[in-house]
């Protein structure tokens, strides 16, 4: 059912008349089986179906996929055969046309159902054959590892990378979900590549931080020296160059692949915003990687991220009753003070009740 249901949407998705709530429901069958993943990747790397489709082909692909398109569209092209006119011939070859425009889009996908599974079992075989590591840290907890090419990689606390046991082939790639701070190993013959859920990083030898917690509103990379490449998952022909001090945010958010369904404000917003990077101004620590250092840091955050931050930080459990101090913005920094200490410093900032159960873990704030 879910693979009928997934063709239904695909279909209506290059047709271009997908909703927005068709393409999330897309977007969650694509990110929840790999098969589905894989199977629509390899689908935007085809080219033009006309570039490909013999008018047998079309028939043929027409035929196969017609039970699995818009049924709204095939009756759409029914009624436009039977609508009167002055003259049936132009109306015969426009429907005909329209239908070509379908089995063509039929095609595209029959073809890339035949070839699956020979992508398939090549990808298996690949990842088989490429024993990988994986490394998470809980909250409360932080670890330093080095990768099989040198790179050393700092991880934050409710962190976790992927990455093969050894770098085979022209490039070096990693999976990382939470934050890292990667200090790369130079080899401009094989460039180093981080993927997060919103983000694809690339670079040759560099130093940056890389923050991409999948429940927090946005992702971030700040360069601190050489120069990184960055992609979007959701729009792959876009790329920016970032140059030391400055850092990326794009916003954390389903992936939109119908993009002629997507306004103009929505695209916007894809992108926050490409910024300096900032420094604490009493001993001009970089506030982005400052966490490496033990340092905790708030610059002017409502105290909902501030909450967030702290549970990760000491594994522990906000419960806020107090809806006004959610919104309240605190700036401050820690090194390696207590729970305690930092509530008690923070409540001198803006007046709160807490009581802190130590046996549960939780804070809980009236």
């Amino acid at each position: 059912m879910s693979q009928d249901r997934f063709l239904h949407l695909l279909s209506r998705m290059l047709a271009n008349e997908a909703t927005i709530q068709e393409l999330d429901e897309l977007n969650h069958l694509i990110e929840d089986d790999s098969n589905d993943k894989i199977f629509y990747e390899n689908l935007q790397h085809k080219p033009n179906p006309y570039d490909f489709v013999t008018q047998y082909r079309a028939n043929r692909a027409f035929e196969l996929l017609a039970p699995k398109l818009t049924i709204s569209q095939v009756n759409r092209s029914e009624s436009t055969a039977n609508t009167p006119s002055e003259s049936t011939e132009p109306n015969k070859i426009g429907n005909r046309k329209y239908l070509y425009l379908w089995a063509s889009i039929a095609a595209s996908i029959i073809i890339v159902i035949f070839t699956w599974p020979l992508v398939f079992t090549s990808k298996q075989e690949q990842l088989s054959t490429a024993p990988h590591s994986e490394i998470a840290t809980l909250k409360g907890q932080k670890s330093k590892i080095t990768l099989p090419d040198g790179t050393q990689v700092w991880l934050n606390a409710d962190s976790k990378i992927r990455y093969p046991e050894h770098f085979a082939g022209n490039i070096r790639e990693v999976n990382l979900e939470g934050e890292a701070y990667f200090d790369v190993t130079h080899n401009k013959e094989k460039p180093f590549i981080i993927h997060t859920k919103e983000m694809n990083i690339k670079v040759l030898g560099t130093a940056f931080n890389v923050r991409a917690y999948p429940n927090e509103k946005k992702s971030e990379a700040a360069l601190i020296r050489g120069s990184i490449e960055v992609s979007f998952n959701n729009r792959p022909d876009q790329k920016l160059i970032l140059k030391p001090n400055e850092k990326i945010e794009v916003k954390n958010s389903p992936s939109v692949f119908n993009k002629t369904s997507v306004n103009k404000e929505e695209m916007k917003a894809a992108v926050i915003a490409i910024n300096n990077i900032s420094y604490i101004k009493s001993d001009s620590t970089v506030i982005e990687t400052a966490w490496k250092n033990g340092k905790l840091v708030f610059d002017s955050q409502p105290f909902e991220q501030v909450s967030e931050e702290m549970e990760r930080w000491y594994d522990v459990k906000f419960v806020i009753h107090d809806e006004l101090l959610k919104k309240k913005l605190f700036t401050a920094n820690f090194n390696n003070e207590s729970i305690e200490d930092v509530l008690h410093f923070l409540k001198l900032s803006y007046p709160f009740n807490y009581t802190y159960h130590k046996e549960t873990k939780t804070v809980t704030i009236n």
